[in-house]
């Protein structure tokens, strides 16, 4: 042996060399790895599944609470009739467990003294900005691209004028797609999953189930690959004849035509509904891959649904129900 090299043992080298996502330090791969998780939950069962158990479960019953029955009363159709809170916070809590924070925004109305609309933003159009003088970091945003086409194309123009006349600063943020503008901590607020204590933005919890998601979809390939080979085999036809077989001194050898001719009866008789292909002892015709034999993917795919399930916490019969003799 003259040259060996080492085989390499690096985590991040190996996840690297395997598109898998694992750099949520990095603002563009960590927006990659949202995007990928939404496509996850509107994709995946298992995953959508886990999902709405964290996001739906626990607001089953929700209710307000208090001594004064007048204050219950008003709250409650403040924040369940007005604000739809039953559906924001299925909301919240779903873009919680999918992308790894949420960010409500909240208007207030400062002559009524109450709280008038809440609604989300998306995570990839937030700024987050530590400081060493502010024990909570600042938010800067992006303008929502309903307001930057209103300010850019100044239509509807009453909508425009009723912007300038209330917020002529916004005018500054339309034009540039980059440009942010500074939110108040308390209009806007993060929930986010903190599995990095470092890193300021939140981590999908979805980023440990990439691998097995990632196995998942290598076996749907190797399935659907045999199910194509043992649905429509590969046909080798052989045309030709040797001088042995025709009995004269010269063999047969089929010319391009001739192939081609074959060919097209070939296609005419395969796509019919009632098959017939009549031709002459010089024709010989095989199926490739046709004798396989499904192997059975079910202990794989058990394994990793297992695996996807333990992100969560969760076990298989918490979905699928328990038999005699098990626990959720």
């Amino acid at each position: 042996i003259s040259l060996s090299t080492g085989r390499p043992r690096d985590p991040m080298f190996y996840m690297q060399q395997n598109n898998v996502f694992f750099r949520v330090w990095d603002r563009n791969e960590l927006s990659r790895i949202r995007a990928f998780c939404r496509m996850l939950y509107i994709t995946h069962p298992v995953i959508a599944s886990a999902v709405d158990i964290y996001s739906k479960f626990p607001l089953t019953g929700m209710e307000l609470r208090c001594k004064d029955p007048s204050l219950v009363e008003f709250y409650e159709t403040l924040f369940f009739d007005q604000l739809k809170y039953p559906k924001f916070l299925k909301n919240l809590g779903r873009e919680y467990w999918t992308t790894g924070e949420a960010w409500p925004f909240g208007s207030f109305n400062d002559v009524l003294g109450v709280w008038e609309d809440d609604e989300l933003l998306n995570p990839d159009d937030i700024e987050v900005i530590r400081s060493p003088f502010l024990k909570e970091p600042r938010f800067e945003m992006k303008l929502p691209q309903t307001l930057r086409d209103v300010l850019r194309n100044r239509k509807p123009e009453w909508e425009f004028q009723a912007l300038m006349q209330a917020y002529p600063e916004l005018a500054r943020f339309a034009n540039n797609d980059e440009a942010r503008m500074p939110v108040s901590n308390t209009l806007l607020r993060q929930v986010k999953f903190e599995a990095d204590t470092f890193n300021p933005r939140g981590v999908p919890i979805l980023t440990r189930g990439i691998r097995s998601v990632m196995q998942e979809e290598m076996l749907n390939a190797a399935q659907d690959a045999l199910s194509d080979r043992l649905a429509t085999p590969l046909i080798l036809a052989t045309l030709g004849a040797t001088a042995t077989e025709l009995g004269p001194n010269s063999p047969w050898v089929p010319t391009t035509d001739d192939m081609g001719e074959f060919e097209e009866l070939l296609d005419a008789a395969l796509a019919a509904d009632f098959r017939v292909l009549t031709t002459h002892f010089a024709t010989k015709m095989d199926t490739v891959f046709g004798k396989e034999v499904m192997p059975d993917f079910g202990p794989d795919f058990d394994r990793l649904m297992e695996r996807q399930l333990m992100v969560f916490g969760l076990s298989k019969t918490l979905l699928t129900g328990a038999s005699e003799g098990q626990t959720y």
